[in-house]
C-alpha cells in the first residue's frame, strides 16, 4: 500500500488551469509544481476553454490535458442557452469517454479534482468507469456558498464528494460547510490543508510610491467581499482626522456602483480604482500600503490577507467564513463583525494611531504566513489526505 513518503501518480484535475489567472489556478500549479519537486509525477486535466487552447501542452514542466467538459446538469440557468446546453449534453458522453480512456492510459494512483464544479462531476465519472484511482475532492470557497452551486445541485455536488475516498478544505469553515453538505452520516475525513503563497513573487518588490498613507483592499468588485463596508468605513476614518486614500486592486460588476458610493460619501478623491493589477503591481502595493482591509461577508480562506501577512503588513479583516482562522485577532491583525462600516473604521484608526503596533502585528503575521502556509507545508498537508485515500 503507497504511503505519502512513496512515489504517486497523481492526477490533478481543476476546473480551469493555465493560462487562465486566477487563485484557483495559481494555487493549483504551485501544488503541482510541489508534488512534482518531491518526485511525484503529476499530470494536470482540466476543461478546454476557451477552444481555442491546445489540447495539449507543457506549462512549467506538467503535462496539460484539455477536453472539453460541457454542462450537464439540467437547471433554470440553463435556459436562456437552451440549444448549446443540448448540443453540450449531445457531446457529453463523448468527453466523459475521452477522459476516462485518458485516465486509463495514465493510470493515476489518486484523482484530485480542484473546486466542485462541473469538471469534478466529470472525474468522479470517470474515476467510477477506472476504478484503480481513488478521487479525493478539494473545495475552494465558492464552489459550497454560490448560489447556484457549480455542479448545477447540491445532489449532483453530494454524488461528487460521495465518491470521493477523501476530501480537502481550505479552511476548517469551508470542511464544516462540506460536511454539513454531506450530513452527518458521511464517513470521511475533510484534511484542512490551507493555502500557501509564494513568497519569492512578493519578496524585494519596491514599494509603490503614494502621496498620501493609503489602505489596500485586493479584491474582486462583487458584493460578498464588502468593498461598499470599506468605503463607508474610509468616510469614517476621514472624518475622524485620518489624512488616509484607499487604493482598489481588483475588477468587477461593482465598480460603477461603488464609484457612485465614493462620490455619495464624498470621499471620490481619495478612492483609486486600480483595477487588475499583475503580480509585480501587487507586490509593491502591498509593501507600499499601511495595513490591508478584507471586509468580505464571505470568504472561503483569504489569500489576500495571507499575501499581507508575508509582506509584514498588518491586516484588519471581518470576522467571516476561513479569515479568522488566518488572521489571528491582536496577534497577526485585528477581526471586526462583517457589515459593520463603523467597526471597520474604528479598527484601521487604531492601527493608525498607532505604527509600532501596527508593524509589531504585521512581524508576527509574517512570522505565521512563513512557517505555516508555504507551499511546501501545504503540499504536505494534501500528501496526507492522498494517503488517506489510498488506506
Amino acid at each position: 500500500m503507497l504511503n505519502r513518503s512513496e512515489h504517486m501518480n497523481i492526477l490533478l484535475t481543476p476546473a480551469s488551469y493555465a493560462p487562465k489567472v486566477g487563485g484557483l489556478e495559481t494555487a493549483v500549479a504551485h501544488l503541482g509544481a510541489e508534488l512534482a519537486r518531491r518526485g511525484h509525477t503529476v499530470t494536470v486535466v482540466t476543461n478546454r476553454y476557451p477552444r481555442t487552447l491546445p489540447a495539449y501542452e507543457q506549462i512549467g514542466g506538467i503535462s496539460v490535458h484539455r477536453i472539453l467538459m460541457p454542462n450537464i446538469a439540467p437547471g433554470l440557468a440553463q435556459l436562456p442557452r437552451l440549444p448549446k446546453y443540448l448540443l453540450g449534453l449531445a457531446l457529453a458522453p463523448l468527453q466523459l469517454a475521452r477522459l476516462a480512456r485518458l485516465v486509463g492510459e495514465l493510470r493515476p494512483d489518486i484523482v484530485n479534482a480542484h473546486y466542485l464544479g462541473v469538471p469534478a462531476l466529470y472525474a468522479r465519472l470517470a474515476s467510477r468507469l477506472r476504478p484503480p484511482a481513488r478521487l479525493v475532492v478539494s473545495v475552494h470557497g465558492s464552489d459550497l456558498n454560490s448560489d447556484p452551486l457549480p455542479t448545477g445541485g447540491a445532489s449532483l455536488s453530494r454524488y461528487v464528494v460521495a465518491g470521493a475516498r477523501a476530501a480537502t478544505a481550505c479552511s476548517q469553515s469551508q470542511a464544516d460547510c462540506l460536511r454539513a453538505l454531506m450530513g452527518a452520516g458521511w464517513p470521511r475525513q475533510a484534511f484542512v490543508t490551507g493555502n500557501g503563497v509564494a513568497s519569492d513573487e512578493l519578496a524585494g518588490a519596491r514599494a509603490f510610491q503614494h502621496p498620501r498613507p493609503y489602505l489596500l483592499a485586493a479584491a474582486r468588485l462583487s458584493p460578498v467581499k464588502g468593498i461598499d463596508v470599506l468605503i463607508r468605513a474610509l468616510r469614517l476614518a476621514r472624518d475622524a482626522g485620518h489624512d488616509v486614500d484607499l487604493i482598489l486592486a481588483g475588477a468587477g460588476p461593482e465598480e460603477l456602483a461603488l464609484r457612485q458610493l465614493a462620490r455619495d460619501c464624498g470621499v471620490e478623491q481619495s478612492v483609486r480604482f486600480w483595477g487588475s493589477a499583475s503580480r509585480a503591481e501587487l507586490a509593491g502595493l502591498l509593501h507600499g500600503c499601511v495595513l490591508l482591509a478584507q471586509p468580505s461577508r464571505a470568504e472561503g480562506f483569504g489569500i489576500a490577507a495571507l499575501e499581507a501577512m508575508v509582506c509584514g503588513r498588518a491586516v484588519v479583516a471581518s470576522r467571516a467564513g476561513g479569515l479568522p482562522e488566518l488572521v489571528r485577532d491582536g496577534e497577526t491583525g485585528l477581526l471586526v463583525p462583517p457589515d459593520d462600516p463603523a467597526a471597520l473604521s474604528a479598527a484601521i484608526a487604531a492601527l493608525l494611531s498607532e505604527p509600532a503596533r501596527r508593524a509589531d502585528l504585521g512581524r508576527r503575521g509574517r512570522e505565521r504566513a512563513l512557517s505555516e502556509f508555504t507551499w511546501s507545508a501545504v503540499a504536505g498537508r494534501y500528501l496526507n489526505a492522498y494517503a488517506a485515500a489510498l488506506e
